[in-house]
């Protein structure tokens, strides 16, 4: 524990001490209330040993608590720590154990130096380690025995009291695995019977058990044994081993059990159990489609070989009794001279060294149909030019019904199309060419697939009137005449006679070639033309409606001069009066590399444009004409120029206030120019700007007169030095400033001091902040009646 003792307080500032409060942490902890009492001493106990306290009191009275004294700090005494915990063994060999242990779950308050490990002897305990370590190996000993030992722990007050006695026990030596492993017996087709001899054994050693481990030998375990497929144990020397299957090889570990634990193995002993007869195969499948005249069939090994290796394979077909098709290793074969759409049974067996299988179940397969007979030739009858009537016989369905038959013409040096599709054996097949010769076949289509192609029959279909006039368009046009032509009309099988023109519904007139010229015409009038077309058969059908119009005269000149609506450094805007028969314009400016030559800048039907990206402070001409369908019109021109770039803007306009002077300062976008400088404007009254200063520099000092109130804004001015106009940028935002009088000054000062002056009394009287806010409260509360009162006369 520890006795906490403290001396009276300094002073009690008027008011006696009715106690003391004390305060108290653990480990650097924050200070928390421990206790209250009248006494100048205290006692703490229950502490941990080694551990570090800090203690801070402080005086109470009437009044309040003072503030806390200086923290002490103090640290209780060391004892002797607990015993290590937990102890085990890390390892354990056939002539030495590692012991290892944990820490004391109590120091008593100081590290832990090291640790004494003792060892039970026919003499006591003895000490066989002494160190820091958490663990120690003690060698020597003797194997297969049982040892005790007990672990202290100490640090600078001392040892600990020994731990619990622990028991540990070296290994024993492994056995030697057994001799002579072999099978003893016939070979059998589902186990083995098979012994062994007993090791010979150090010491006084006894065999527990023998354990054996058999392994199924594959094609991936010949070099070393495969996973575990039975494990056996048993004390006598010999096993008989059942349920294995026939023909498989298999290798055999034997191993012997002690106290000391499982020896190596014995060499491994490969034996091999007896061969079956395989079991049937699985039914044979088609490898392919079937076709009309044969089946592929093929089929896979069967699910157990007996343990041996199947030599060779049966298939047998069938008709009117069985008979063998195939024996051989392979597990494909392709039966042929078969008729088309016909059922076929199929069965296989196979064979190992012990004998054959059983046969597999029966499969019928079905081969396919084959294609029907080509139709005998299509009679044809015209119906009319564009149509023909085709017929044809059935045909021989060569074991699968006829689906459909499929119509086939083309034209000479074509490929055929096909134009008909269905069951019927006739059609009329349309859309065709007048006057033309057509070869025509037929197929038949069934499930088997389709026939070869029928004899072709030839067919002359006759000529028809000419097809309407295609591609009717102005070749040339005057405000009186049109010169109209269109493409030759298509007139298979008669030639073009001549052609019927109409205009505006008048009578047709005949024109021996494709154009036609006519005169006499209104100018801008639009006339409806239709074209005939006329072979031997008789007049075709007319045309499509053909709307042209006559031409129209040039455009006049514009009604008034160019006109000047906007410009600036880049741009100038332009403007003009529009003629009535003017559909659009075309305006025109001097080039900047050549002033003799003109670029075009605008083409539209606007009568205002605004030519930009133009250079600065320079002459252009610009010209306009009037467009419409009979072409350009005259021009139009003018002379106009550029602006001069504007100055730059005010980025940032700032001022400072000292006493009566001000100080102004300011920023620019870009660069000044030459012919560029500032200019600053003053007003009294926020109206009435006057310049107060032109110059480069990018500040200026001013004195101002008590109470006024001053407006200030910078701008960049521009006097061109070859003349012309000044030019101004754009103004900064405008400062104001008021400079207050010298009185109002003065009264402020003078209240500053006075402040200050009761502040100083205030301290040295000895009041405190919260005296003076009792105070204030005091006198809050005894105005604020009077002051609601004054408030409800006045307004009530």
């Amino acid at each position: 524990g520890i006795n906490a003792e403290y001396g009276n307080a300094v002073s009690n500032n008027g008011s006696p001490i009715t106690h003391y409060i004390l305060y108290w942490n653990h480990e650097g902890g924050e200070l928390n209330e421990l206790a209250r009492t009248s006494e100048r001493q205290y006692k703490l106990t229950g502490l941990s040993p080694g551990t570090e306290h800090s203690f801070a009191v402080t005086a109470v009275n009437d009044i309040g608590e003072s503030e806390r004294s200086e923290v002490g700090t103090c640290r209780t005494g060391y004892g002797a720590p607990n015993p290590p915990t937990c102890i085990y063994l890390g390892q354990a060999s056939e002539t030495s154990l590692t012991i290892c242990w944990s820490p004391p779950n109590a120091t008593g308050g100081a590290e832990v130096t090291g640790y004494n490990v003792e060892q039970e002897t026919e003499y006591g305990f003895i000490s066989v380690f002494d160190g820091d370590l958490q663990e120690c190996t003690i060698n020597n000993l003797t194997r297969s025995t049982r040892y005790k030992f007990r672990v202290y722990s100490r640090n600078v007050a001392g040892e600990s009291k020994p731990s619990a006695v622990v028991t540990f026990t070296t290994r024993a030596g492994l056995p030697s695995p057994p001799v002579k492993v072999r099978t003893e017996g016939k070979e059998r087709t589902d186990g083995a019977i098979i012994a062994w001899d007993p090791p010979t054994l150090e010491g006084e050693q006894q065999i527990l058990r023998y354990n054996l481990k058999l392994n199924m030998v594959t094609e991936s375990s010949k070099n070393g044994l495969g996973d575990v497929l039975e494990f056996h144990t048993t004390d006598d020397t010999k096993l008989q081993i059942n349920s294995l299957l026939p023909g498989t090889l298999y290798r055999l570990l034997v191993t012997v059990v002690t106290a000391g634990g499982e020896g190596p193995p014995s060499p491994p002993l490969t034996f091999k159990t007896r061969p079956v007869c395989p079991s049937a195969p699985a039914p044979p499948t088609l490898k392919t489609k079937p076709s009309p005249y044969s089946l592929y069939l093929t089929w896979g090994p069967p699910s157990y070989t007996g343990g041996s290796v199947i030599t060779r394979y049966t298939l047998e077909m069938y008709k009117e009794d069985w008979q063998q098709l195939y024996t051989g290793p392979d597990t494909c074969f392709l039966a042929t001279d078969l008729s088309p759409g016909k059922s076929y049974r199929f069965r296989v067996r196979c064979h190992n060294c012990a004998g054959a299988s059983l046969y597999s179940n029966t499969a019928n397969f079905l081969t396919a149909p084959a294609p029907p007979v080509a139709p005998a030739p299509p009679s044809v009858t015209s119906k009319g030019p564009y149509a023909a009537f085709l017929s044809w016989t059935e045909t021989n369905t060569n074991g699968a019904p006829v689906t459909s038959y499929s119509a086939e013409m083309c034209l000479v040096g074509e490929a055929f199309t096909e134009v008909y599709n269905n069951k019927a054996t006739e059609c009329v097949v349309r859309n065709l060419n007048p006057g033309s010769t057509y070869f025509c076949i037929v197929k038949a289509n069934s499930l088997a697939g389709q026939s070869v192609p029928s004899e072709a029959t030839v067919y002359h279909s006759p000529p028809a009137p000419p097809e309407p006039p295609t591609k009717i368009r102005v070749a040339e046009k005057t405000e009186s005449s049109l010169r109209i032509t269109w493409e030759p009309s298509a007139s298979p099988g008669s030639e073009i006679l001549h052609y019927n023109v109409t205009i505006n519904n008048s009578s047709p007139v005949k024109c021996d070639d494709n154009e036609y010229f006519a005169d006499g015409l209104s100018s801008e009038t639009q006339y409806k033309i239709r074209v005939q077309a006329v072979n031997t058969v008789g007049p075709g059908q007319f045309s499509q409606v053909k709307v042209v119009e006559t031409g129209t005269p040039l455009p006049p000149p514009l009604s008034s001069p160019l006109q000047l609506q906007a410009r600036g450094h880049n741009f100038l805007k332009i403007g003009w009066n529009s003629p009535r028969t003017v559909k659009w314009f075309l305006v025109q400016r001097t080039s900047s590399d050549s002033p003799d030559e003109f670029v075009t800048v605008y083409e539209g039907n606007k009568t205002q444009v605004k030519i930009s990206k133009l250079t600065p402070r320079t002459g252009y001409t610009l010209r306009v004409c009037g467009v419409n369908n009979a072409g350009n019109g005259p021009w139009s021109e003018g002379e106009f120029g550029t602006d001069s770039v504007p100055p730059p803007p005010i980025t940032k306009f700032t001022k400072s206030l000292k006493d009566n002077e001000l100080s102004l300062s300011w920023q620019v976008k870009d660069k000044l120019q030459e012919g560029e400088l500032f200019q600053i404007l003053q007003s009294t009254d926020d109206e009435n700007f006057v310049p107060i200063y032109e110059g480069l520099e990018r500040q200026h000092h001013t004195l101002l007169t008590p109470d006024t109130c001053y407006s200030f804004k910078v701008r960049v001015k521009h006097e061109p030095q070859s003349g012309g106009a000044t030019q101004f940028g754009p103004f900064s935002q405008t400062l104001l400033v008021r400079l207050k009088s010298a009185q109002h000054v003065k009264d402020k000062r003078e209240n500053e001091r006075e402040t200050r002056l009761i502040e100083s009394e205030s301290e040295s009287s000895g009041g405190t902040f919260e005296d003076s806010h009792i105070v204030v409260s005091i006198l809050v509360a005894l105005c604020l009646p009077a002051m609601l009162a004054i408030v409800y006369f006045v307004y009530f």
